[in-house]
């Protein structure tokens, strides 16, 4: 248990910190995350804790990487996310993940599906942008006061030009009293970026 949970913590703190910088630092933080999320998933592969927290690492990583990396570990995140969620349903960084998961595969362009089929032999399927919303809808009754869920599910009805409820969501998302720690604050700033380009429009 004391190894998990150095695992599990370690793995955590890189993911988080690889948010805060850029470039090769970034990448060399993720990659370390990604590692001691393995790591504590064998140490203890019953705990949703531990596949959560490598299926957040490599989505951030994914995200850091050109489209058919990004393709190619998008079936690990989804498995991850899947057997986290499997083990405890109230985990709500879970359903953050597969929404997140949702919207990036629905969202591909054409370049991107042609990289799919070559890659992964076509999009994986399941993906939709409803799918993204009810997952992050999910996410705010299990985590109200979670900033990023309110930011993302915002992001998320704002591509689906669904205004009036992304206005409510990002304006919710800045209400809230954030989190000790650097994340909160800029997830507050890009909700009040996003809120001003509506308001422009």
């Amino acid at each position: 248990p004391a190894r998990f949970s150095v695992l599990h913590r370690l793995a955590r703190v890189e993911s988080m910190l690889a948010e805060t910088v850029t470039g090769e630092e970034a990448r060399n933080l993720v990659a370390s995350a990604v590692g001691h999320a393995r790591e504590a998933v064998k140490t203890a592969p019953d705990s949703a804790a531990g596949h959560l927290e490598l299926a957040v690492a490599l989505g951030r990583q994914a995200l850091k990487e050109g489209p058919k990396t990004q393709l190619s570990l998008s079936r690990e995140v989804k498995s991850e996310v899947d057997r986290a969620l499997a083990i405890d349903p109230s985990l709500g960084r879970g359903w953050h993940v597969l929404a997140i998961w949702n919207r990036k595969l629905a969202s591909l362009n054409f370049v991107e599906r042609t990289v799919a089929k070559t890659v992964l032999g076509g999009v994986p399927k399941g993906a939709t942008m409803e799918n993204a919303v009810a997952h992050l809808q999910q996410a705010v009754a299990l985590e109200p006061g979670y900033v990023n869920h309110r930011l993302e599910l915002g992001r998320t009805f704002v591509q689906l030009k669904r205004t009036a409820e992304a206005r409510r969501e990002l304006e919710r998302a800045v209400a809230l009293p954030p989190e000790p720690g650097p994340l909160d604050a800029r997830y507050q700033a890009e909700a009040r970026e996003l809120l001003a380009k509506l308001r422009k429009g």
